[in-house]
């Protein structure tokens, strides 16, 4: 156990040396990355290394996961014992982990963006889809799309193309436009889905009205279908939004009537 031998170490360079080796052999092990910061701040390193104890300390709470907050106080005595210093360390990087967006779902698809990109932590694409289920959970619609493109990544079995393609379908139908760019490009080639053109072009349609760069494929695909349909197709991409526009109004209205006659 790396706190027992640090305990009967000699020396503080012999702790900092082997809790330093256990932490690089054991990089996914919460409770020694959290050791050796909390070692950082107890010991004589703390003017020089103040800094990777706040790193470790904040990592260690990503690390963690996706959690309701009041869970972190409990973790609170198990995970820096014995240690003043290192508790009120832990409370710092909690409050900067809540920091990171007011929205819990806003900030756990943050947070995943920082795996996926290396932002200050290790990138981690298995953490990082983590993060971004638990974003997609909260309606964080850029998560749904950004896991189904995670989960596509790699060659995959049918099951999880299904989940990704449910995500797509998700986030499509919540007008986010690389989503129904992708929706489109799938249905058009037979990609994991049924191939299917006249639905294809439609998404492709409303990829195009949200700014998405799709013309080309959206012509491919319309030459294969009739100018009736082309033209059908294309009023209900328009149509379609429009009438979400007018039904959400009307039920807006409808609440705020009920409301005053109550």
């Amino acid at each position: 156990d790396a706190e027992d031998y640090a305990c009967f170490s000699p020396s503080p360079a012999e702790r900092k040396a082997f809790l330093e080796l256990a932490a690089e052999r054991l990089p996914d092990d919460l409770r020694t990355q959290l050791r050796l910061a909390t070692f950082y701040l107890d010991g004589p390193y703390r003017d020089t290394h103040s800094a990777e104890a706040t790193r470790l300390m904040r990592l260690a709470v990503l690390q963690i996961g996706p959690r309701p907050p009041e869970l972190f106080e409990a973790l609170l005595d198990g995970l820096t014992p014995h240690s003043e210093l290192g508790a009120t360390a832990f409370r710092e990087a909690v409050d900067w982990y809540q920091a990171i967006a007011p929205d819990r779902g806003v900030r756990h698809y943050r947070v995943a963006q920082m795996f996926l990109s290396g932002d200050g932590v290790p990138r981690d694409k298995a953490r990082a889809g983590t993060w971004l289920q638990s974003a997609a959970h909260e309606g964080v619609i850029e998560a749904r799309y950004d896991l189904a493109m995670l989960m596509l990544e790699e060659p995959t079995t049918p099951e999880v193309m299904e989940q990704a393609v449910r995500h797509l379908s998700t986030a499509a139908h919540e007008d986010y436009g690389p989503a129904q760019a992708e929706m489109g490009r799938r249905l058009a080639a037979g990609d994991g889905i049924e191939r299917d053109d006249p639905i294809a072009y439609l998404w492709l349609a409303r990829a195009g009205m949200n700014g998405e760069p799709v013309d080309a494929l959206k012509t491919e695909v319309g030459e294969r279908l009739s100018v009736f349909e082309r033209a059908w197709l294309w009023t209900w991409a328009f149509a379609h939004p429009v009438i979400d526009w007018v039904f959400e109004a009307v039920v807006t209205v409808l609440n705020w009537v009920a409301r005053l006659l109550s």
